[in-house]
């Protein structure tokens, strides 16, 4: 019997067999990436506040409506900050933030505290380009101080690339009645935060997780202070939810813990306050939040 040839694959086609499997490799990984983001939850918004020179810019990612709203703040607002750090002008706080450690955290804190909207993000003023399509590549690959992991980056990428311009709407707050212009104490004229919220903030601060569920939240007060229960629930309720009763204990030293039944929920709430989640799922109601004397020195 002839001897049977052996028949040898074409080298150009090992070639393309290896490129795409690594195409796959990189396409899985990105996935696991995007999947394992940290500041963005399933389909609640987003919520980033960007540095800049002069006003300040909240940025609200929504999945489920596909759209980006910009909240542009003047930077000359007089706010408390947050931490105790005194009252001052909004655009002095990156680099105070930068001076007590905190870099941008700071801000985050103050902004939610002051304006009640709920961030949980932050980021210096490359990530403008998260908001402006001909800039995104610049906003994923530049490095910048902010808290956003690559796969928050890598979402914001492909979310903002996909938003269509008709999709895209501003909010310019010194044109609502939530700024009233004052001459502030160093002598300048700014903005003061009134209590008077714009219906268009309150529908934008409000999240998809939270919204579309009757909760029952209760407020555990262990802080030393009964004040601080009401500014706690005006940025809970901020949300999308209501405060179904407040109890105020004696002082406890500890910072703050989210206790509820569905874990997403417990962190969105978390990521917004800084606290911890809690592993305990009793109790009577849907979402518990206690905070202690440590969450008032940072409030």
């Amino acid at each position: 019997m002839p001897a049977r040839k052996r028949i040898r694959k074409s080298p150009k086609k090992n070639y393309k067999l290896h490129l795409i499997a690594i195409i796959f490799l990189i396409f899985g990984l990105l996935i696991i990436f995007l999947l394992k983001t940290r500041s963005w939850i399933g389909d609640a918004k987003l919520t980033l506040v960007i540095n800049n020179s002069e006003d300040l810019y909240v940025a609200v990612f929504d999945p489920v409506a596909d759209d980006i709203t910009t909240v542009k703040i003047p930077g000359s607002v007089e706010v408390d900050v947050s931490r105790r750090l005194g009252k001052i002008r909004l655009v002095s706080i990156w680099q105070l933030g930068k001076d007590e450690k905190l870099d941008g955290r700071l801000l985050a804190e103050t902004i939610t505290k002051n304006f009640r909207i709920p961030v949980v993000a932050w980021a210096d003023s490359q990530a403008l380009g998260f908001i402006d399509k001909g800039n995104v590549i610049q906003a994923l690959i530049s490095s910048y101080k902010t808290n956003l992991t690559l796969s928050d980056k890598l979402r914001l990428f492909f979310f903002t690339l996909g938003v269509k311009e008709f999709k895209r709407t501003d909010l310019d707050l010194s044109k609502t009645s939530f700024l009233k212009a004052k001459k502030l104490a160093d002598g300048e004229m700014g903005y003061v935060v009134t209590d008077i919220m714009p219906q268009k903030l309150i529908v934008i601060a409000s999240d998809n997780l939270v919204s579309k569920q009757d909760l029952k939240v209760i407020l555990t007060n262990a802080s030393g202070d009964s004040l601080l229960s009401e500014k706690v629930g005006k940025i809970v309720e901020s949300l999308g939810t209501k405060i179904a009763a407040i109890d105020n204990l004696k002082e406890e030293d500890f910072d703050c813990v989210v206790k509820g039944k569905d874990l997403k929920l417990d962190k969105r709430f978390a990521l917004v306050l800084g606290c911890e989640v809690s592993k305990d799922t009793s109790g009577n109601f849907d979402v518990e939040i206690k905070f202690g004397k440590k969450f008032l020195q940072r409030f």
